[in-house]
């Protein structure tokens, strides 16, 4: 998906891999991060967020909850974090990131809500008032009160399998009603997801931010003060104007940080492309080549690579579609009478999600000095790999 762009914008870290991968210090089926790059799209998106008044939480799942990495988006001004699950809250609060919002995705599990609140996050998001009520407990023991925002559901709503949950805009009057009474609890905004999507030309809002709206003027007939709007899916330097215009103040960038919304496929937007994906050829077997698998995800458009073989040659191949009914311990190409050869080595770049996976992360710095350094190798949960 990002190959043909990461090629023409980010041969270092194409380049450097390759290298560094014919030494044994990279091994098949890893991500590899340019550190370099990463700080400069968090940097551009600080500074456009700053424009408009916005606040910005950095989402880490899609480099694989790295605190090496998270750490160095921090450095440049982005603060606190989006979790997407408790995991995330945990692993990154380790690293000393400050949570921004958690709870969706993924709502608190309610044995960790006590824990979750003692990291002090900044708002939790929350689909239901049996979770409210666990919250209002808990938080009333350590005698504070958390902000929460509401996620809200219209009836023509865009929403993925696997995510559905939140309060029906047409019961938010009276939910909100039943909220103000739950002590130690404040209703301070409003999300959705996904609130933009890429229609293959260009990225527009979907009928989730409409739905947001609705629910900002219920909210102002209750009384209550909104100060948290957020919008998530494709923030980018490119959108953020663009949701400002839907009242969001707050955005929660992850791919683009590593220059992989999708836009970027065949936009150059100003996001660098800054991860790319590398594996080995395994066997050949009826004219196909299978390399080291454990990166793939559906919906990550995995089309085409590029292989670097024995005697110096290099081939773009594509990639066989996989079935995900199946472990990816393997993927394919057809050969097609090209000289590749069992040890070669397969580069890509297409969109992912690296804390599904069970893919290694490598993280290099440098590369924009010309002095590149690989600084870690971490498993796709964001934990130091040491037997490497």
């Amino acid at each position: 998906m990002f190959l043909d762009s990461i090629i023409r914008r980010n041969k270092k870290l194409v380049n450097f891999t390759k290298e560094a991968f014919k030494k044994s210090l990279i091994l098949p089926n890893s991500y590899v991060l340019d550190l370099d790059s990463i700080k400069k799209n968090a940097k551009l998106m600080k500074n456009e967020a700053n424009k408009y008044n916005m606040d910005i939480f950095q989402m880490t799942k899609q480099f694989g909850r790295n605190p090496l990495v998270a750490k160095a988006i921090e450095s440049v001004g982005i603060k606190k974090a989006a979790c997407v699950d408790f995991q995330e809250a945990l692993m990154l609060s380790k690293a000393g990131i400050k949570i921004g919002n958690i709870g969706h995705l993924v709502q608190i599990p309610n044995n960790f809500v006590e824990k979750i609140l003692k990291l002090k996050p900044e708002v939790i998001t929350v689909f239901s008032i049996k979770k409210i009520q666990k919250i209002s407990k808990e938080a009333k023991k350590l005698n504070i009160n958390q902000d929460i925002i509401l996620r809200v559901i219209g009836q023509k709503d865009t929403f993925y399998k696997g995510q559905y949950g939140g309060f029906k805009i047409g019961e938010l009057d009276l939910t909100i009603k039943k909220i103000k009474n739950i002590p130690n609890i404040n209703i301070v905004g409003f999300t959705s997801f996904p609130n933009l999507l890429f229609n293959g030309k260009k990225t527009l809002p979907t009928n989730n931010l409409k739905t947001i709206n609705k629910a900002i003027e219920i909210a102002k007939k209750n009384n209550i003060k909104i100060k948290h709007i957020n919008s998530p899916s494709a923030n980018s330097t490119s959108t953020t104007k663009l949701l400002k215009d839907f009242n969001t103040t707050h955005i929660e960038p992850g791919h683009a940080l590593i220059g992989t919304i999708p836009s970027n496929s065949i936009l150059d937007e100003p996001e660098i492309p800054s991860i790319l994906y590398v594996s080995e050829i395994s066997h050949k077997l009826n004219d196909k080549a299978f390399f080291f698998g454990g990166g793939y995800y559906p919906r990550g458009h995995f089309d085409k690579a590029i292989i670097y073989s024995k005697n110096n040659k290099k081939f773009i191949v594509n990639i066989n579609k996989f079935d995900s009914n199946y472990i990816d311990y393997y993927l394919n190409f057809d050969i097609k009478n090209k000289e590749i050869d069992v040890g070669d080595i397969l580069i890509s770049s297409f969109r992912t999600q690296v804390f599904v996976t069970r893919s290694l992360v490598v993280v290099v710095e440098g590369l924009s000095k010309n002095k590149p350094k690989i600084l870690g190798t971490y498993s796709s949960q964001g934990e130091k790999i040491k037997w490497i």
